[in-house]
């Protein structure tokens, strides 16, 4: 099971399927032109591109879980999953939080991200 990426001090990392890297150290909302939801005020906005747009633009919220991290499907058009390492698939339900261990893969619309650490 890989842990966190050098440097990170530990902290859980994000690797989106584009090639962004980013430290599970505070709360990301995920889209194609994401805002804060009122639900988590706090959230940095990390847009990604999506010509196919199968991403919402708003799609997910994503933080740190002793565990790995949580992830809640801001009510998307096209949904979230989680995929655990041995394969097992979970769709979430909107507005619900989940648990992501590490080595898990959220998807999202046709975009994918893996929780390393």
């Amino acid at each position: 099971m890989p842990g966190p990426l050098p440097g990170s001090g530990g902290v859980p990392v994000l690797r989106l399927d584009q090639g962004s890297e980013l430290r599970l150290d505070r709360t990301w909302v995920i889209g194609r032109d994401p805002v804060a939801p009122a639900t988590h005020p706090d959230a940095v906005p990390f847009p990604v591109v999506d010509a196919t747009k199968s991403v919402s633009k708003t799609h997910l919220a994503v933080g740190p879980a002793e565990s790995g991290a949580w992830v809640v499907d801001l009510h998307s058009t096209n949904g979230v999953t989680i995929q655990e390492a041995d394969g097992a698939t979970v769709r979430l339900v909107p507005g619900e939080t989940a648990v992501v261990p590490a080595s898990a893969t959220i998807g999202y619309g046709e975009r994918t991200i893996v929780v390393l650490g």
